[in-house]
């Protein structure tokens, strides 16, 4: 072959190879961006959602929502007289260190406003919105108090997790029959103060009163945890140690909580000395029980050991989890994964020693359930989950008792915390991400450019 042929041969099939080059690499380009993007949207999608919405602390001049999230995410409101002039409000930790930054517990306080004025708001939290069926939602404020309270109570006390050590991030909320709802950060130590004078009745327009025979609901909150306390107003200065997901009913007498603790029931101001578990000779799981099937992907494990004991807890699962808690004083240890367990069947193993020192093990299988689903795999149309509705701003809607727990320190999981102020809820639907991504366009474009260039470098091979 001579080599001016050669050279017309190499030209035309120069061209061929690099186009389809070209084209190899825009497919893995394209579907390693796609992958990525999509990825990013589902987790911030699932992560971001709004949880527990509560609204608390109406007054004349400001309001709160707080919420919790699965995944730490950025919250803030978007607030204004009419939804075309929003202010931004941001978590009072981001008020307070001037930045935003990501949490798991939000509470947002939006102060500075008028008084007895319609606002509209629209809760922003990381990549999706919790509106009112696409607009905003409303709230009226108060109008000023004419009789303030003169109650000087300060509800304050602590709380702790199951090991002892102190909650990263959680909300104290506080109401009673009759009245809104309160509510406070817990601090970073754990401990907690919330002044009494402000709460309202339901209606918001006056203060509530309060004796020292009032009945205080309280509820403790971290996005994985909550507890229910009941006591009265007298005894609201210095609560007990909470411990999370443990219940608690300060209100009854001592000789009722705790028979031949030498304690009478004349001082009803008094604490009661609540029963606790008898101690055990060896550990045990109490959740899950043998087979048992759960429909949350977290489910909170729970069981007994020696006190102040270490307990390794191994969760066999797509990806092995190994942790080691503690137990508290008499004997009870919990735990939830960090993560959501995947669908299907799954063991639990604890090890942890037993009176004679020896090195126990107890293992227990569960299933637990696709998302939205009664099955190990998902569902072609899976139940959808109500959403916590947004408060509006009409008056009318009539307190709801929170439950009350038994008068004995129950470690199970607590009811979440339900809504109590004078706002009427209005059906709001599923928080929806926000749409697009750069990743993706940037993909698609680089996509288009690189099919284009490889479809002229074949033309010009057959030329």
């Amino acid at each position: 072959m001579s080599y001016e042929r050669r050279n017309r041969v190499l030209n035309k099939k120069l061209p061929s190879y690099a186009g389809f080059f070209v084209l190899l690499m825009t497919l893995c380009v394209t579907v390693l961006l796609s992958g990525n993007a999509f990825i990013f949207i589902s987790r911030a999608t699932v992560g971001s959602e709004p949880k527990n919405i509560q609204i608390s602390n109406i007054s004349d001049s400001s309001f709160t929502i707080s919420y919790t999230t699965d995944a730490s995410a950025v919250g803030t409101i978007s607030y204004g007289f009419d939804t075309t002039t929003p202010n931004i409000a941001l978590d009072n930790r981001d008020q307070q260190a001037g930045k935003a930054a990501n949490y798991q517990v939000h509470f947002i306080t939006v102060s500075n406003l008028a008084p007895a004025t319609r606002y509209y708001y629209v809760i922003d939290s990381g990549s999706q919105k919790a509106d009112n069926i696409g607009s905003h939602c409303e709230i009226t404020k108060a109008a000023p108090l004419i009789n303030p309270q003169s109650n000087q109570t300060i509800l304050s006390g602590t709380v702790a997790q199951s090991d002892g050590s102190i909650p990263k991030e959680g909300i104290i909320y506080v109401s009673t029959d009759s009245s809104q709802q309160l509510s406070t950060l817990i601090n970073p130590d754990g401990s907690y103060q919330l002044p009494l004078a402000t709460m309202r009745t339901t209606t918001g327009s006056d203060a509530a009163t309060l004796t020292p025979d009032t009945v205080l609901q309280l509820q403790a909150v971290t996005s994985t945890q909550t507890s229910t306390i009941k006591l009265l107003e007298s005894q609201a200065n210095q609560v007990p140690k909470i411990v999370l997901s443990q219940n608690y009913d300060f209100t009854l007498s001592p000789d009722q909580s705790a028979s031949g603790s030498g304690q009478t029931a004349s001082n009803s101001a008094a604490f009661p000395v609540l029963s606790t578990p008898a101690p055990v000779s060896s550990p045990e799981i109490t959740s899950p029980t043998d087979t048992e099937a759960f429909s949350d992907r977290q489910p909170l494990f729970q069981g007994r050991a020696l006190p102040n004991t270490e307990v390794d807890i191994t969760i066999q699962s797509q990806q092995e989890i190994s942790t080691t808690v503690h137990s508290d004083d008499s004997g009870s240890w919990e735990f939830r994964p960090p993560q959501a367990l995947a669908s299907g069947n799954h063991t639990i193993t604890i090890k942890s020693v037993d009176a004679t020192g020896v090195l126990q093990t107890l293992s227990r299988s569960f299933t637990v359930y696709a998302a939205g689903s009664k099955f190990i795999e998902p569902s072609v149309s899976p139940i959808q989950t109500p959403t916590t509705p947004i408060a509006s701003a009409s008056p009318t809607l009539a307190p709801t008792p929170t439950t009350i727990p038994t008068p004995t320190v129950t470690p199970t999981q607590a009811p979440t915390p339900t809504v109590s102020q004078n706002l009427t809820p209005v059906p709001s639907r599923a928080p929806l991400p926000k749409t697009g991504s750069s990743a993706l366009v940037t993909g698609i474009i680089a996509a288009i450019s690189t099919i284009g260039i490889g479809a002229l470098l074949f033309f010009l091979s057959a030329i």
